[in-house]
């Protein structure tokens, strides 16, 4: 928005003239910015109070823009000026850490235009990309083929990689002009959106667009490729979901994903490369976790409400009409930018799936559309589109059946409630360009693998290490500006001190933050040591203090304890002799009923039981015979004072104490230990 406000100003007054102010920023900045981009900036322009609403007749508006004074238009131009020259002192200050192996030449006016230029096309591609076939290259004697798409702008190697590399420090950093960066970025994606469908006018409250996935954008989503790029396509795919968007992916694309995981994950750590070779050097995936993404992707995919739609090129003969199988041969010959023959199959087969499922719908929005397949790859989308506008498969105003991420997020962005004002879709996408732009590139790691066959066998594994290492490959990258073209046998051993030196100086920091973190553990701990000593010498002296109050009574509450226990036997007792005396009278009573029907021995026999008990009772009486009762009722006794002493937590006492039995009155009586009586002065122990 900063950008804009110079060129709107001097239109003060006037109504809104969106050609003249289109060829003004494109005169200004080199921007590709179209009458229709202005007309879709205007009603934000006119949120910020730079434009007026005008009635234009026949229930149309049009805008005038505010007459702006020389001071206002002074201000805006300043703030600009301030913000631009805030990014290049930023600028300034991070080459002098930067320090590449070449110097860099642009000066801070140049490298303002090429960061603007880099942030308006991060991620974008133009027609003439489709005639940019994978690099060749001779390496020690054999053809090696690169298969790095290119950029989609006409920046050097270098300025993209220092511009990635800048913004990435920016964002990471946390400067506050961060905002400025997502304000450039934006206009690139609406103008991307404005060009390629209709103008997004229109608020989208529900969609029954179905997406499906290419394989990159799929591993992203399940988190293989790195934190940024899965939180980047997580947010769009939920965003799309709450307005009733269906995801899926083809089940050619699940082949498509385990071939593209097992390429990296069969290479030896050190000879890996791509996004999810990125991520496992960050340490933002776990290997184990990318290959079991590999062997069962479908399973992971369902964990991410992510739908599987199985489809073969023979199915419905209906729909062959929309995509004939010559189309697809056709499609097969022009991606040329894969060698291997599958990766071609999949892309066009998957275009002629999309194609035959839509039959001859065609719209110009892309949320009503039906069906749409969504990749990463720029020149995939842009052959697609050529080639169905070409063959006049769609319309010119029509969405295309494949289009490329970024025209999805911003879509999304647009038109389903995030709002222009969150900069959160440019911040992420950013992010995700960033890492893109800087990941290490096959042509700097097998350069670095062929200078180190000059090494020695120690050095040279040392530089495998360091290449499976994110901290040294990132210092690989930085000092080469991501280019082979810089590195070689007379500054491989600097290179790889530096990377080493990286490392240390990540270890040293690792350290540091790990011993605060233990001192301000242990220094917790000690607190918290100290802390529960204090507790404790503070509950032991109240547990002496009560001791000390109660000791007196100790001993009261304890024979209190040993009487309710003799009365409890006492009743037991009684109740046996009550229950024994009953069943006796009960013997002698029933000989005595005349209608017992008992014979005459019977009732001998029931009568002569008592006696002989009677008899046996007093003969043990006389003559002191020891029937060994009086154990039984101290057990009794002893078994209800335990369970009554645990019960008031006073078990312990049953230790300390002498507790005896009194056989002559059967009961319970607590003793004094000889120690105790001596050392008591008053002796109520004693006589207790």
């Amino acid at each position: 928005m900063p950008f804009f406000q110079p060129i709107v100003a001097n239109y003060s007054g006037q109504l809104l003239d969106a050609r003249s102010i289109a060829t003004e920023v494109r005169q200004t900045y080199g921007w590709n910015f179209s009458d229709d981009i202005v007309e879709e900036l205007a009603p934000r322009f006119a949120d910020a109070g730079w434009l007026e609403r005008v009635d234009a007749g026949k229930n149309s508006s049009a805008y005038r823009v505010r007459q702006i004074n020389s001071q206002d238009q002074e201000e805006f131009t300043s703030d600009l000026s301030i913000q631009l020259d805030q990014l290049m002192s930023e600028f300034q200050a991070f080459m002098r850490t930067f320090s590449p192996l070449t110097e860099y030449t642009k000066s801070s006016e140049e490298f303002a235009e090429t960061l603007i230029s880099w942030l308006v096309s991060i991620d974008a591609y133009n027609e003439q990309s489709l005639q940019k076939a994978a690099l060749l290259k001779q390496t020690e004697g054999r053809v090696t083929i690169f298969q790095e798409l290119p950029p989609g702008n006409d920046l050097s190697s270098e300025d993209n990689f220092i511009c990635a590399r800048f913004v990435e420090h920016l964002i990471s950093s946390g400067s506050n002009l961060t905002s400025a960066l997502c304000d450039i970025a934006s206009a690139g994606l609406i103008a991307d959106v404005i060009q390629d469908f209709r103008k997004p006018v229109t608020h989208v409250d529900r969609s029954d667009l179905v997406i499906f996935l290419d394989s990159s954008i799929a591993l992203e989503a399940l988190g293989v490729s790195g934190r940024n790029a899965a939180e980047n396509v997580r947010s769009i795919l939920d965003g799309a979901r709450a307005i009733g968007c269906s995801v899926r992916v083809f089940s050619d694309t699940l082949e498509e994903m385990k071939r593209a995981l097992n390429a990296v994950l069969d290479r030896h750590p050190s000879d890996r490369t791509g996004p999810t070779a990125d991520a496992i050097r960050r340490q933002e995936t776990e290997e184990a976790y990318a290959r079991a993404v590999a062997s069962h992707p479908e399973q992971y995919l369902k964990e991410f409400k992510i739908q599987i739609v199985y489809r073969a090129l023979d199915q419905f003969p209906n729909e062959h009409q929309f995509f004939p199988a010559e189309k697809i041969e056709d499609c097969i010959s022009q991606i040329s930018w894969h060698l291997e023959m599958g990766p071609r199959e999949h892309d066009a087969v998957v275009l002629a799936f999309v194609q035959r499922m839509r039959q001859t719908k065609q719209n110009a929005d892309l949320f009503s559309t039906k069906f749409v397949f969504v990749t990463r790859n720029g020149l995939l989308s842009q052959m697609a589109k050529k080639y169905c506008r070409d063959e006049g498969i769609t319309r010119r105003d029509a969405v295309p059946p494949i289009i490329h991420h970024r025209q999805l997020a911003t879509a999304i962005w647009l038109r389903t409630g995030s709002g222009m004002a969150s900069e959160a879709i440019p911040k992420s996408i950013l992010l995700v360009a960033c890492e893109k732009v800087l990941s290490l590139k096959r042509s700097v790691l097998e350069k670095a693998k062929s200078v180190g066959k000059t090494l020695t066998e120690d050095k040279a594994q040392q530089l495998d290490l360091l290449l499976t290492q994110d901290r040294s490959v990132q210092v690989l990258q930085d000092r080469t500006l991501g280019t082979s073209r810089l590195l070689g046998p007379q500054n491989i051993d600097v290179l790889m001190e530096e990377m080493k030196n990286s490392l240390v100086e990540r270890e040293r920091k690792d350290f540091e933050i790990r011993l605060r973190e233990e001192r301000k553990k242990s220094s917790s701990d000690i607190k918290r040591e100290k802390q529960l000593a204090a507790e404790k010498a503070l509950e032991a002296q109240q547990a002496a203090q009560l001791a000390a109050s109660m000791k007196g009574s100790e001993d009261q509450y304890f024979r209190a304890l040993v009487s309710n226990a003799d009365k409890s036997a006492r009743r037991t007792r009684y109740t046996l002799f009550s229950v024994i005396h009953v069943l006796m009278l009960a013997v002698i009573a029933i000989p005595l009923l005349p209608s017992t029907g008992l014979t005459s021995p019977q009732k001998a026999v029931l009568l002569a039981l008592p006696v002989l008990l009677s008899f046996f009772l007093a003969s043990a009486q006389v003559f002191a015979w020891k029937i060994r009762m009086s154990k039984i009722y101290e057990w009794h006794a002893r078994r209800i004072l335990k369970i009554k002493a645990e019960k008031i937590n006073m078990a312990h006492l049953l230790e300390t104490k002498k507790i005896e039995w009194e056989d002559r009155k059967f009961r319970l009586e607590v003793k004094p230990i000889e120690n105790e009586a001596e050392s008591s002065d008053d002796g109520n122990i004693g006589l207790l």
